[in-house]
């Protein structure tokens, strides 16, 4: 992981694509999951985890929706909030 997130441009572009990976990974999300994220879909806690509503997915045909929490990485880097708000 840390090689694909350092292969990505530097800027707001890289940025995105970078908390995308994380938030991807961390939460095991589907391609089709992935995209369909808005930023109204991620809630931040105060004990450094978050959480990502996933509205719709190939389990839930219906859109019943399903709620992923996501914790603190060790690594700083790996951690997909710090990267969405840097």
């Amino acid at each position: 992981m840390p090689r694909l997130l350092a292969a990505q441009p530097d800027g707001p572009l890289g940025l995105g694509n970078r908390a995308m990976l994380l938030i991807g990974y961390g939460a095991a999300l589907r391609r089709s999951e992935l995209v369909a994220l808005r930023v109204a879909d991620v809630v931040n806690h105060p004990d450094r985890s978050f959480e990502v509503t996933v509205r719709r997915s190939k389990t839930d045909q219906r859109g019943r929706g399903d709620a992923v929490a996501i914790c603190a990485a060790a690594d700083p880097d790996l951690w997909p909030l710090r990267t969405l708000y840097t």
